[in-house]
């Protein structure tokens, strides 16, 4: 487990069996309507999101990659986690990776190639995902619960063909992850929200999928506390004529 950012008095996280209660009101419609897999924690697991742990843990797929998985809280309202983590803007890109959106993009729905500069002798890796809200979820809670997810486009290594040109150097000697998919889904529980955070992966070449897995299973309390750090300056830029965000029922956010 790994800690998240400090918890201000003003902002006391939930009892571990408050925020499994405000799990499970929704567990129905997460199993029926969610587009990932729904995490069940035990009663220890939410007391140590309570305490401000991420609880973390491997999901095994049959026949499929592995995945990683990350529950924690934030003492922010689902609006300002959610705009924090759409915010083009302000969401500076890690090091190395470039980032084109793609045509078929539209509110709610974004196309995006993605290329990441890997330190040689690796070879490095690109692909296009599919970025979506779940406006299923959202209506069947009353829009209570927020979801987006992502996965790599139907085309595969074909939407390639949309990627203009001169994006990057060198284009065919990038390696096409075969699995790239996940999601983050926020469930308001006291003062913040519950946040959810999963991703499974294949990056394709030499590199073994048990190293992939730990990567991610390591990034996932850095994950979280990256979306704290988002959410948290929210009512500072999100502001005056900054490009509108939607909810995941594609109505906008207005700005503060």
């Amino acid at each position: 487990m790994l800690a998240l950012l400090p918890i201000t008095a003003a902002h006391a996280a939930p009892t571990g069996k408050e925020l499994q209660a405000a799990w499970e009101v929704h567990a129905d419609a997460l199993t029926e309507h969610g587009r990932v897999p729904v995490p069940s924690l035990s009663a220890e697991q939410w007391d140590d999101v309570s305490s401000g742990d991420v609880v973390r843990w491997r999901q095994e797929i049959e026949g499929a990659v592995d995945g990683a998985v990350g529950v924690g809280w934030l003492p922010y309202a689902n609006e300002h986690i959610w705009v924090g983590a759409l915010d083009d803007v302000h969401n500076h890109l890690a090091d190395g990776l470039t980032e084109v959106w793609l045509e078929g993009t539209s509110p709610g729905h974004k196309v995006l190639y993605q290329h990441y500069d890997v330190p040689a002798p690796f070879a490095d890796r690109h692909w296009v995902v599919v970025v979506e809200h779940n406006p299923d979820l959202y209506e069947a809670t009353d829009g209570v619960v927020w979801e987006r997810v992502w996965d790599l486009d139907e085309r595969g290594s074909k939407a390639l063909s949309d990627v203009p040109e001169d994006t990057i150097d060198n284009p065919d000697e990038s390696l096409w992850t075969p699995v790239n998919q996940g999601g983050w889904t926020l469930v308001p529980a006291g003062e913040g929200a519950i946040v959810v955070y999963q991703v499974r992966s294949d990056i394709g070449g030499n590199v073994p999928d048990e190293l992939v897995v730990r990567f991610a299973m390591t990034s996932l309390g850095q994950m979280v506390d990256h979306l704290s750090q988002l959410a948290s300056g929210v009512e500072e830029h999100y502001v005056g004529d900054h490009f509108l965000i939607t909810r995941p029922d594609l109505q906008e956010l207005p700005t503060y």
